[in-house]
């Protein structure tokens, strides 16, 4: 996952696999958020929706909720939108060997939270709701969730991968619990080691959408809040990309065996950490949010200004801003 070049939102990039949680995951992330924000800041969770649904009707209705709103970034990707790649991901080395690595770019994912965070507190544009706001809110739910993907967060390098690994999507396992595929260690861990649903298919029924709240719920009732107590006292985002490299190092890295099979002690021992993150990703999201729209929403109801451009996007161009 090597960043090559970046030239505003038109630059092309070499196309390497790069998802973060599969759509599943992404959603989970957003739909803890979006509970928690409901139960402590219902109108923050109300701006941050409206924001989130400016651009409703013009993404096929795959994303015009929150919730799905979440994989967006995701789905740009067969637009051939590929200005947003290395917002992904954190390229940072594990390296035992002490090999030569390429240097990150500084265009990672920490990037694309404070991009997310400085466009969303514009004052210019404090009040009304943009296309760009819209785009970034979008960014902010998906890039969250990414770097709670451990894998987003390291990248190998040893004889067998002089140039990186690229966060495991060059190093292929057979996975003895999914019918023995072969496939990207990346992907294993994107797709949850396959022990939560993958089946639901976006726009969400109602059955679906069930079924993504009954698993909320059971990854918040496993890991409450109470139970990342200090974590969530970690404020800077880099930090959060650290623990992530930590995690990637001990639990994805270390416990594979050498001839690169996923058995069943590796795969309960990722398992644990998939849920445990997912949880603590979107409790963290749902902290961040109400940092970043807090200002927002208190001069909305100072000035009960309520913009005419507050509304879903349409076909009438010419009423966008950005």
């Amino acid at each position: 996952m090597k960043f090559h070049c970046f030239s505003g939102f038109l630059c092309l990039l070499l196309l390497i696999s790069v998802q973060g949680w599969w759509e599943t995951g992404h959603m989970l992330v957003a739909q803890i958020a979006k509970n928690e924000l409901l139960a402590e800041h219902p109108d923050i969770y109300e701006r941050a929706e409206n924001i989130t649904l400016f651009l409703k009707g013009l993404t096929q209705n795959l994303t015009d909720t929150f919730v799905e709103a979440a994989v967006w970034l995701d789905d740009i990707k067969e637009d051939q939108w590929e200005s947003f790649y290395s917002w992904h991901f954190v390229d940072r080395p594990v390296n035992p060997l002490g090999m030569p690595v390429v240097p990150d770019s500084a265009i990672n994912a920490v990037y694309a939270i404070e991009e997310a965070s400085k466009v969303l507190t514009n004052e210019k544009r404090r009040g009304t709701i943009t296309i760009a706001k819209s785009v970034f809110m979008r960014v902010l739910l998906h890039v969250v969730g990414d770097i709670h993907q451990p894998l987003h967060c390291a990248d190998l390098y040893n004889l067998t991968f002089p140039e990186g690994d690229e966060g495991g999507n060059k190093l292929n396992v057979t996975v003895k619990t999914h019918n023995n595929e072969t496939m990207p260690l990346h992907h294993y861990w994107d797709a949850i080691a396959y022990r939560l649903p993958d089946d639901l298919k976006r726009p969400l029924n109602e059955s679906a959408k069930e079924t993504l709240e009954a698993w909320a719920k059971k990854l918040t009732d496993e890991f409450p809040k109470d139970f990342f107590k200090e974590e969530l006292k970690i404020k800077d985002i880099t930090q959060w990309t650290i623990d992530s490299y930590l995690t990637a190092v001990e639990h994805a890295y270390k416990p594979l065996r050498t001839d690169s099979i996923i058995d069943k002690v590796y795969e309960e021992q990722a398992f644990y950490i998939m849920r445990r993150n997912l949880a603590l990703a979107g409790y963290r999201l749902a902290q961040l949010i109400p940092t970043i729209l807090q200002e927002e929403v208190l001069f909305m109801k100072g000035t009960g200004r309520d913009s005419p451009i507050n509304k879903p996007m349409n076909d009438q161009f010419l009423q966008m801003y950005i």
